[in-house]
């Protein structure tokens, strides 16, 4: 029960922006990420869920990139993330699935540690 409790968000009862929200994450999982950056981006993701809805949360997905957009996927698997690969943040938007994805939602955030040549930023 008490854990329960830990869980509820008393903000999501009655009317809440976030209630309903359709969210995407889309992670840079580039090398550069490896352990610490990788870490705290999955922590964010975690936090901002938390504030999210159930139906909210089951809807949200994770869109790993780093030179190229990674399979889409729910946040139940946002632990298995690994960081490799070059930092394109394009690459999300070259790709179709991806695009389509950021498209449907009415949030999305775009985390990155910020390491990106100049002809890509």
């Amino acid at each position: 029960m008490a854990n329960q409790a830990a869980l509820h968000n008393p903000h999501l009862d009655g009317y809440h922006p976030l209630r309903n929200a359709v969210v995407a994450f889309a992670v840079d999982v580039s090398g550069s990420t490896h352990n610490d950056v990788l870490t705290a981006e999955k922590a964010f993701v975690k936090k901002v869920a938390s504030l999210l809805s159930p139906r909210s949360q089951v809807m949200a997905t994770d869109i790993p990139w780093d030179d190229k957009a990674k399979a889409v996927r729910g946040l139940s698997r946002l632990e298995s993330l690994r960081s490799e690969g070059y930092t394109t943040p394009g690459a999300i938007i070259d790709d179709i699935t991806s695009r389509l994805k950021l498209k449907e939602s009415s949030l999305w955030f775009l985390l990155t540690d910020g390491i990106i040549d100049d002809l890509h930023r």
